[in-house]
């Protein structure tokens, strides 16, 4: 119908041309104004649920809360209100010798803030996509609106589209209702092919994703409000319309949750393990034995990693509303790796719980359960720490793809702790294995054979006498007792 309509006009057009230019572009206008509306009411009627728009569009979307999402698929130009008339200068949009078809776009903010609309690369990230974002100047009242190239948190007007020369044009911001006191309009239109767009070059009618924002400030603050929504252009029927408010603390919480768990995981858990492993660092070297200073600095480690891993776990809990069926996830657009991240995340934390349980049910050095309390407590901490250190590297992996980090934020520290914490572990097992090989320490019995003592023996094997052996016993004996004490302390 609406073909028609223009191809009835077309004899009208060519008599007005011949008549004078001045009633030709009259003419033309009206053919413009009747194809738009013509392709407007035959969409609203082919759409069965689409909703009636109070600002002429063919069709309007609920997006909740108060906020709405209104288009028109076909027309060169947009319908007339109050967002439309605002923009700089009307542009009719055509698309000579392509399938390309004009869109139009309203959406209704019921917050007095900025207003966004973006075409994704993936339907519930902001970034990266195409988006058109608009504010009215809360000192002088008037549109401040362009499209823009989201590839960050920090987005940045691209010259050609502020200028309506890119894939965005018709763009305008006005208040919403009657007194302007009851939120933001953003209007926009586009064609359905944009070579000039980067993430949204063409449009798929049948299925266009889009994300759309909202915040009650006219600076770029995380978003208040922010939904997705799948729309079918050819039906004018809309699916998947969800929405999100939130005041920013999502996003804080997820830096938070990340560095929480890097300290955990990749500096404290380790040097917890490190304190254990080489106990004989605390050896004296005055009176032979160990002293108790390794075990304390093992619980202060553990004990540290221990607050920071529940703390991050916490937020993941509250702050992220993590699902624990497989087969659901609280995230939008789930990464491939989230429930990696997320089960191994839950049986990391069993273990650290379990962990500091055995800690502090830990048998005395005499008993009989020493050897397999060692062995199990040593064995599960290790693998707790190493399934913790991978934990962390996939949720580095994601803090770059879902939140946009910057590689050199979160995998540059933690390759440097981790590789500084390496070092060290071979350097000092180097040094243990060759105590050991001396048999001037035992970790199984804490005996550390102090380097004091040895150059007694040596003295006293040296001066020939029968006396040698009596000297050399009562001073291993005298080590023995100084072992015991200090090793059934800890």
């Amino acid at each position: 119908p609406a073909a028609n309509t223009t191809a009835a006009a077309a004899p009208a057009a060519t008599t007005a041309a011949a008549a004078t230019p001045a009633a030709a572009a009259a003419a033309a206008t009206q053919n413009k104004t009747a194809a738009a509306a013509a392709t407007a009411k035959n969409a609203q009627s082919a759409g069965g649920g689409c909703g009636t728009s109070n600002y002429g569009y063919a069709c309007k979307v609920s997006l909740q809360n108060g906020a709405s999402l209104h288009f028109t698929r076909g027309g060169e130009v947009p319908p007339s209100n109050p967002c439309t008339s605002t923009t700089q200068k009307a542009t009719p949009l055509t698309a000579a010798g392509s399938n390309a078809q004009p869109v139009h776009f309203l959406l209704e903010s019921p917050l007095k803030g900025y207003a966004g609309v973006a075409f994704p690369e993936k339907i519930g990230r902001m970034c990266p996509s195409d988006a058109v974002i608009g504010w009215l100047d809360p000192a002088t009242a008037q549109p401040k609106v362009s499209a823009y190239t989201l590839v960050d948190h920090n987005p940045s007007p691209s010259g050609t589209n502020f200028n309506e020369l890119g894939w965005a044009s018709n763009m305008g911001v006005a208040a919403a209702g009657s007194n302007g006191a009851s939120g933001t309009l953003l209007c926009f239109s586009r064609l359905s092919q944009a070579p000039a767009a980067q993430y949204s070059k063409d449009l798929n009618l049948a299925g266009v994703d889009l994300n759309w924002v909202a915040h009650d400030s006219d600076s770029f603050e995380e978003h208040k409000m922010t939904g997705s929504v799948t729309l079918n252009l050819e039906s004018g029927t809309a699916s998947g319309a969800t929405m999100t408010i939130a005041d920013g603390r999502k996003h804080r919480a997820v830096l938070a949750h990340g560095a929480l768990m890097l300290l955990a995981f990749i500096v404290f858990f380790p040097m917890g393990a490190l304190a254990a492993r080489h106990k004989w660092l605390a050896g004296d070297n005055v009176k032979g034995g160990i002293r108790a200073s390794w075990f304390h600095a093992h619980r202060t480690f553990q004990i540290l990693a221990l607050l920071l891993s529940l703390a991050g776990f916490t937020l993941a809990l509250v702050v992220f509303d993590v699902s624990w069926k497989l087969s659901e996830s609280s995230a939008p657009t789930p990464h491939k790796l989230y429930d990696l991240h997320r089960i191994l995340g839950v049986v990391v934390m069993a273990f650290v719980v379990i962990q500091a349980a055995a800690g502090l049910l830990r048998p005395k050095l005499t008993s009989n359960f020493r050897l397999a309390w060692r062995f199990g407590h040593m064995s599960l901490g290790w693998l707790t720490t190493a399934l913790g250190i991978v934990v962390v590297f996939v949720g580095v992996v994601m803090m770059h793809d879902l939140e946009l980090q910057p590689w050199v934020n979160w995998l540059l520290p933690t390759v440097l702790l981790l590789g500084l914490l390496l070092l060290a572990g071979m350097v000092l097992e180097v040094m243990k294995l060759k105590l050991q090989k001396a048999d001037r320490y035992r970790p199984s019995s804490h005996y550390y054979n102090s380097a004091a003592t040895d150059d007694l023996g040596k003295v006293v094997t040296d001066q020939g006498n029968g006396a040698a052996s009596k000297a050399r016993g009562g001073s291993q004996q005298q080590l023995h007792n100084v072992n015991a004490v200090s090793s059934d302390a800890v």
